[in-house]
């Protein structure tokens, strides 16, 4: 499995995350490794919550997070995500509002359409932790 020209591109021109997101921390390239995961293959490229989880990439391209008991949507690209992940990160250093979550989701569902198609997605469990803590 090896990533698209274009992800490729993208990462050797704007590298990756270097801090946590959403307690979301990349591997350096060099590290990113492969699994296997409900017989499904994964290129890994980053963990959450410390390790319990990791975000890896399918032979198509998609994006998902691994390791809990089901693999959960995440992106139809690698460099999708990481763009959804920087417009969260410079929306969490605002206040929180309303305005502004529906400002946030409508830049994350702009980048890739899939990434919210029903609430088994890792976007909609953001989304939806997000309103519970603001209402």
């Amino acid at each position: 499995m090896i990533l698209d020209i274009e992800t490729k591109s993208y990462i050797e021109a704007n590298g990756l995350p270097t801090t946590e997101i959403l307690s979301i921390s990349f591997l350096p390239v060099a590290e990113f490794y492969r699994v296997v995961d409900n017989n499904e293959e994964y290129l890994i490229v980053a963990s959450e919550d410390e390790g319990m989880n990791h975000v890896g990439v399918n032979k198509h391209g998609d994006v998902y997070l691994t390791g809990l008991d089901k693999q959960l949507y995440v992106s139809s690209s690698l460099v999708n995500f990481i763009k959804q992940l920087l417009a969260f990160e410079s929306f969490s250093t605002e206040k929180i509002t309303e305005k502004r979550i529906d400002e946030l989701q409508e830049t994350i569902k702009n980048l890739d359409k899939t990434t919210i198609k029903n609430n088994e997605t890792f976007w909609s469990t953001i989304f939806e932790n997000i309103e519970e803590v603001l209402y």
